[in-house]
């Protein structure tokens, strides 16, 4: 509720409308659990009790918010029937992602851009969080190769294989 009301609040004290940007909605307005029999009907029960404090604020919401997920389908239809506009943006296409692929790694040629690009299928998320493997492998072994990149986007941004780390090894 707090929220509202300092949205509230600052609506009537500001010159400009402000906006109430929710990122990662869906974990805050997933759809209800049922707590009985449940081992966390706990967290269920405080999960469900602000689903409920945000449906009721919604009612006498009067302003502009903004809520973005990429997993829609995880939102409280309840919260869903009360938006006014629901936009999917969906997969970058092909010529998008050679562009992204270009932003993360400007040494990259566009041939090799478009092969990413048509091989890999990935989000800017995605290549994001291959820029950031591949900062690493820098910073711990030099400059990495085309090849080596390649190899690294065949794991789709998971882990396939875990190396132990530490007293343990």
């Amino acid at each position: 509720r707090t929220i509202f009301d300092e949205y509230l609040y600052r609506s009537c004290t500001m010159p400009v409308k402000p906006v109430l940007f929710v990122d990662e909605c869906d974990t805050l307005l997933c759809s209800r659990g049922n707590p009985e029999g449940n081992a966390n009907s706990s967290l269920i029960n405080v999960q469900n009790t602000v689903l409920e404090i945000w449906l009721q604020e919604l009612d006498k919401f009067d302003g502009i918010l903004f809520l973005t997920t990429n997993n829609a389908t995880h939102l409280d239809t309840a919260i869903a029937r009360r938006l006014l506009f629901q936009v999917h943006i969906g997969h970058p296409d092909a010529e998008i992602q050679v562009k992204l692929w270009q932003h993360f790694f400007p040494a990259m040629s566009e041939a090799e851009a478009k092969e990413m690009a048509n091989t890999t299928n990935f989000t800017g998320g995605q290549i994001l969080k291959v820029k950031e493997k591949v900062k690493l492998k820098e910073i711990l072994r030099g400059s990495v190769p085309f090849e080596e990149l390649k190899r690294i986007c065949g794991t789709n941004g998971k882990i396939q294989k875990r190396n132990p780390i530490g007293f343990g090894r």
